[in-house]
């Protein structure tokens, strides 16, 4: 990668920012539960001043675009927004499952990955992810709020071998068990330096956000 992207995720407990330059990626990653928009900033400024770059130097912004936690979110896309239009720079939206799908591809080397994030109580946030030979993640349309019983029977459904990554490791620790093709990634937050490789291949394909087109993604159909 070449490009210059600077990369925002506050889509889950965790708050994170990444910086590539030079094929050198400068990151930072912490637990922050509700004080994202505390902590975003300094982490942005951080990682710019170890380059010694300013913000309009970037050619991107790339912000996390969901599903996750409602108001981290939107605090992602609102900090992307506004650092985006005073740099005069153009935004790329990257899943928060297909995110962790790059993650546990990073750990693992395994092309085939379930993503599953708590939503609520009792429904989750799913997807099934495969990786090409060009490194471009297929199965953003699998993207699913499911109840704990959709979830589970397609897990029993589940066939070849699979990485998992999110936060329900414990959930569904059965069904993992007794299925031998699910492997625990132990990715289970998303980070900001796995939506890089993403990003870059958006920005191959054209696809480029205008900052007033900026949009989070919720699943909100149960399945």
């Amino acid at each position: 990668m070449s490009k210059r992207f600077l990369s925002i995720d506050t889509s889950t407990d965790a708050c994170s920012v990444a910086l590539i330059d030079n094929n050198r990626i400068i990151s930072r990653f912490a637990i922050s539960f509700r004080k994202h928009e505390q902590k975003i900033l300094p982490m942005v400024e951080e990682v710019l001043s170890q380059v010694k770059i300013t913000l309009s130097q970037l050619d991107a912004l790339i912000f996390n675009k969901g599903p996750g936690s409602f108001t981290g979110v939107r605090v992602g896309i609102g900090v992307s927004q506004g650092l985006a239009l005073g740099a005069n720079l153009p935004l790329i939206g990257v899943s928060s499952l297909m995110t962790l799908a790059e993650g546990a591809y990073r750990v693992t080397g395994q092309s085939k990955i379930l993503t599953i994030i708590n939503a609520s109580a009792s429904k989750v946030y799913y997807a099934q992810y495969e990786r090409d030979k060009n490194g471009i993640w297929l199965g953003e349309e699998t993207e699913v709020l499911l109840t704990e019983e959709c979830v589970k029977i397609k897990l029993i459904s589940l066939s070849g071998l699979w990485s998992y990554a999110g936060n329900c490791w414990l959930t569904y620790q059965k069904f993992f068990k007794n299925n031998p093709f699910i492997k625990n990634s132990k990715i289970i937050l998303s980070n900001a330096q796995d939506m890089l490789p993403i990003a870059n291949n958006l920005w191959s394909q054209g696809k480029i956000i205008k900052i007033e087109n900026a949009k989070a993604t919720y699943l909100c159909n149960i399945i």
